[in-house]
Parts: C-alpha cells; structure tokens; sequence
C-alpha cells in the first residue's frame, strides 16, 4: 500500500496541470480509504 500511495504522489507531482490531475486525487483518497479498512480489519 506504501508503495501505490508513494507512486501516487509522484503522479500528482507530475501532472498538477494535466487534466487528469482530479482523478489521480480521487484514486489517491480511495486508495487511503482502502488501506484505512485494511488496517481496521474490517475487509477480514
């Protein structure tokens, strides 16, 4: 997960005046939403 949300960050770094600047944000806010479920155990 550390790794997908670090690559995540590099793409918004990269892209901040590309058009897909919102949806590299929204997958980065699902992608933290996933791993909070995953560190509460509640997909388990």
């Amino acid at each position: 997960m550390k790794k997908v949300v670090g690559l995540l960050k590099k793409l918004k770094k990269k892209d901040v005046k590309g058009k897909n600047y919102n949806e590299i944000q929204n997958l980065s806010k699902e992608v933290l939403d996933l791993n909070t479920l995953l560190n509460n155990n509640i997909l388990f």
